[in-house]
C-alpha cells in the first residue's frame, strides 16, 4: 500500500542517523596537525558578550511567543530530535534512534543514558511524559498545534519513550523538534508553580539561566551536568540589551560587546568593510509582507487590496530596504521553502490597473490608511517609507504609526491596526508550521487579516496527513493560490540574519529557524 511504503521510506531515511550528541555540529571541530606547533594555544575568554535589541519576556517553553523568546531556547532545551545547524534536516538529540509502527501511529525513541538536568538530577521518563503531557493539556497555547495529533504518551523505563498519534502526519518528527516538545524538569516546575514559569526553567542543554535583570541582560553559565564531553567551551554568555541599531555597532566596535545580532541591513552593509569585525549575514526563513486588515472598511472590498498590490513593487522595495541582501518573495512562505508553487510569480507594480480598480471599487480619489510598524526595527522603517511612496501614486495616503514593541504586539494580536509590516520565521523544517498560522483563523485571526479563506483549512489537514511527498506539495499550492487570491498579503522579501561578530570570536552560529547554537562558540584573548 502507499502508506506503507512511505512509512517504511520515512523510518529508513531516519533509522539512517546513528548515535548523534545534541550541540555543537560536528564540522566545528578542527582537524588534526600532521605535526606538532611550537606556538602556544591561544588563550581562550571564559565570557563572551551578545548584544541584541530586545530582552526576553516568556521563558515557557510552552506558552512564550517572539523571536526574542525563542531563539535563545536552544541554550537550555533539548528535545528528542533536533534540526541540523543548516536546517535541512532532522537528526537524533536526547533520543539516539527511533522506530516507527507500521500502521504509522506509535513512535518509540529509544532516550541517551547518563543525562542530567543542569542542577544534576537525573531525567527520567517521569519528565518527558510531564513535559508533553503539559504542552498537550493547553490547547489555547500558540504551539498547541505541534502537540494536537498526539494521543497519549508513555514512559515504560527511563530509557524508552513512546508516542502514540490520533493520524498518520508526514510533519511528526518537525514537530518533535520544536520547544513544545523539549524535556524539562518535573521538579522545578512543581517548585516553582506555573506563574513563574515564565522566568526559566530547568533543561539538559548546554547553558543554564543563572541571572536575568529585565529589561537589561540575561546571563547564561555552562551547565555543569552537559552530557555531551567538551561543550560547551565557554563559560559564559551574557545577553546584553541594546535597543538602538547603532548603539549595538559601536559597542561591538569599541570592543565593549563581543557579537551584535538583530543588526539592520544598513548596518550590516558598512560593517563588511570593517577590519575589527566579521559581518555575518546568514541564510534565514525569516520574511517580511503587507498584511492588510479586513476589518477596515476599504480593506474589506477585494479590489481595494488588489488594487494595493498592484501598487507594490517588492523588487524595488526589496534592493533598497534589504541593501540587496534579501530576496524577492512571490508568496508569503520563505523564498528557502522547497513547497513554493513553481506558478506563482513576484508581484509586478502597475499603477494604472491599481487606480482602475480603486475607481471600480468606488474610490476615485483614494482614502487614507495607517500602517503600524515595530520601533527600531530599520528595516520595517524601510519598507514602510517606500510604501507610502509608492500607494500615493494612486492617491492612497499612508500614515506610518510606529509603536515600541510591548505596544506593537498588543495591536497585532488584537488586529487593532489597518496594514502592518508583518512577518514570519519558520522553527522546523517543514512549511506546517507556517501554514496551520495562515490556514486556521482560530489560532491568529486569520494570520491579522480577519479574513478567512474558505477551504484552506482542510486542504492543510491534508497536506498535513498526507505522506507521499508530491502529493503533498500539490496540496500546498492550492492553499498558496487561495490565499494569493483573496490579495490579503503583498509579498515582500526573505531576509537574512544580520549578525556581526569581533574577529576575535569563532563558531558563532544561527541556523536558518533562527536559534542560536552557542556550545562551540569561543573568544581568543591576548
Amino acid at each position: 500500500m502507499k502508506i506503507k511504503k512511505a512509512l517504511c521510506l520515512v523510518l529508513a531515511l531516519t533509522m539512517v542517523f546513528s548515535l548523534a550528541a545534541c550541540g555543537g555540529s560536528s564540522s566545528a571541530s578542527s582537524a588534526p596537525s600532521s605535526a606538532p606547533s611550537s606556538t602556544p594555544a591561544p588563550k581562550m575568554a571564559d565570557s563572551i558578550v551578545v548584544g541584541r535589541a530586545f530582552d526576553s519576556d516568556n521563558l515557557d517553553p510552552v506558552t512564550q511567543v517572539g523571536n526574542y523568546n525563542i531563539w535563545i531556547l536552544d541554550l537550555m532545551l533539548e528535545g528528542l530530535v533536533q534540526t541540523s545547524d543548516d536546517g535541512s534536516k532532522i537528526e537524533p538529540c536526547l533520543a539516539t534512534d527511533w522506530k516507527i509502527s507500521e500502521d504509522g501511529l506509535t513512535y518509540t525513541f529509544n532516550l541517551k543514558k547518563g543525562v542530567s538536568f543542569s542542577d544534576g538530577t537525573a531525567v527520567t521518563g517521569a519528565d518527558w511524559v510531564f513535559s508533553f503531557e503539559r504542552a498537550m493539556s493547553l490547547p489555547d497555547a500558540p504551539w498547541y498545534f505541534t502537540v494536537e495529533n498526539i494521543d497519549s504518551v508513555e514512559a515504560p523505563d527511563d530509557s524508552t519513550f513512546v508516542i502514540h498519534l490520533k493520524e498518520t502526519s508526514a510533519t511528526t518528527l518537525a514537530n518533535l523538534c520544536m520547544f513544545t516538545c523539549g524535556v524539562q524538569s518535573k521538579a522545578y516546575f512543581d517548585k516553582v508553580g506555573e506563574e513563574n514559569y515564565v522566568n526559566g526553567f530547568v533543561g539538559t542543554g548546554p547553558y543554564m539561566l543563572t541571572n536575568w535583570s529585565k529589561g537589561e541582560s540575561m546571563t547564561f553559565e555552562a551547565n555543569p551536568n552537559y552530557h555531551v564531553a567538551g561543550q560547551p567551551v565557554t563559560k559564559e554568555i551574557i545577553f546584553k540589551v541594546i535597543a538602538d541599531d547603532n548603539s549595538r555597532v559601536m559597542q561591538l566596535q569599541s570592543g565593549d560587546i563581543d557579537v551584535a545580532i538583530n543588526l539592520s541591513m544598513d548596518s550590516l552593509y558598512q560593517l563588511q568593510s570593517d577590519n575589527r569585525v566579521t559581518a555575518v549575514p546568514s541564510e534565514s526563513c525569516e520574511t517580511r509582507f503587507l498584511a492588510m486588515n479586513t476589518k477596515n472598511e476599504y480593506l474589506s472590498n477585494a479590489k481595494v487590496r488588489q488594487a494595493l498590490s498592484m501598487a507594490t513593487d517588492p523588487t524595488a522595495i526589496t534592493s533598497v530596504a534589504t541593501y540587496g541582501f534579501g530576496k524577492v518573495a512571490s508568496t508569503v512562505l520563505p523564498t528557502t521553502s522547497t513547497y513554493i508553487d513553481p506558478s506563482s510569480s513576484v508581484n509586478q507594480q502597475n499603477i494604472d490597473s491599481a487606480k482602475a480598480l480603486l475607481k471600480e471599487a468606488g474610490y476615485p480619489d483614494g482614502f487614507s490608511l495607517d500602517l503600524m510598524i515595530c520601533s527600531g526595527k530599520t528595516i520595517e522603517e524601510s519598507i514602510a517609507t517606500l510604501v507610502k511612496e509608492q500607494w500615493a501614486k494612486i492617491g492612497v495616503d499612508v500614515n506610518i504609526c510606529s509603536y515600541e514593541k510591548v505596544t506593537y504586539t498588543d495591536n497585532l494580536y488584537g488586529t487593532n491596526f489597518d496594514v502592518v509590516v508583518d512577518y514570519w520565521t519558520d522553527d522546523i523544517c517543514d512549511p506546517s508550521e507556517f501554514m496551520t498560522y495562515l490556514c486556521n483563523f482560530d489560532l491568529c485571526s486569520g494570520f491579522d487579516t480577519n479574513y478567512k479563506v474558505e477551504g484552506i483549512e482542510e486542504l492543510n489537514k491534508q497536506a498535513n496527513a498526507e505522506l507521499d511527498e508530491a502529493a503533498r506539495k500539490q496540496l500546498y499550492y492550492q492553499i498558496e493560490k487561495l490565499i494569493a487570491d483573496a490579495y490579503i498579503y503583498v509579498p515582500i522579501c526573505t531576509i537574512p540574519y544580520a549578525n556581526a561578530v569581533s574577529t576575535s570570536v569563532s563558531n558563532f552560529v544561527q541556523t536558518p529557524l533562527g536559534n542560536l547554537r552557542l556550545a562551540n562558540m569561543t573568544k581568543t584573548v591576548g
